[in-house]
């Protein structure tokens, strides 16, 4: 069976990068999407470089617990 290629959103974030490291640790093929490099799920122009994948972790989440109350819809639609 050939190696999947996994994509990781939120792959520079806690619980992103713990994961990143666990693929990397089994020699999974791992793709990082990150606003750290570059990436912004919320923009379709941004995705299009992302390279192909077999499988999407997604983790990527905004993390202040207030805030999601506060201003809900920047939580859904944009980034900080």
């Amino acid at each position: 069976m050939a190696s999947k290629r996994i994509a990781v959103t939120g792959s520079s974030g806690f619980l992103g990068s713990a994961v990143v490291r666990l693929l990397h640790s089994k020699d999974i093929t791992v793709i990082p999407i990150s606003r750290k490099n570059g990436f912004d799920i919320c923009n379709p122009e941004t995705l299009k470089n992302i390279e192909p994948f077999d499988v999407l972790i997604h983790l990527a989440a905004h993390t202040f617990v207030p805030d999601s109350y506060n201003r809900t819809a920047e939580f859904f639609y944009h980034q900080h």
